[in-house]
């Protein structure tokens, strides 16, 4: 498996904080648990693969962190 850690710009922050999360890209928080890390990473392997990024909180439309 690898994992890629890489330097953005603000233009890919802004995208990536607008983007709907789908069957390709999943927004995780840095308070993730272990398990529910490795259960997301299982999900991508077993389908089409895609990107999870890390340490970004999910928020409602009323600026609500989701958990």
């Amino acid at each position: 498996m690898n994992f890629k850690s890489v330097i953005i710009s603000e233009k890919q922050i802004e995208k990536i904080l607008n983007m709907a999360e789908d069957h390709f890209n999943d927004l995780k928080g840095k308070r993730i648990s272990p398990s529910k890390l490795s259960e997301c990473i299982s999900s991508f392997a077993n389908t089409s693969g895609g990107e999870i990024y890390l340490g970004i909180e999910e928020v409602d439309k009323d600026n609500n962190v989701r958990s």
